[in-house]
């Protein structure tokens, strides 16, 4: 092999890696714009998802044990 190329095969299997990579990428900026918008409070209410159902109870937020 010369100094400088790279052959079919290599170029190839960098180019699937770069492809598997920008897929992925790809899946998380989906899933943060879902999680965004799951995590978003309901209009005019600015209490978090969860809180203020533990809260009115007397819980501590995670403690689903009791």
């Amino acid at each position: 092999m010369d100094k400088g190329y790279v052959g079919l095969l290599s170029a190839e299997i960098m180019r699937r890696g770069v492809l598997h990579i920008e897929t992925e990428i790809h899946w998380h900026d989906e899933l943060d714009v879902l999680l965004a918008a799951e995590c978003r409070p309901p209009d005019g209410d600015e209490t978090p998802p969860g809180q203020a159902s533990t809260e009115r109870a007397g819980q501590r937020p995670g403690n689903d044990l009791n």
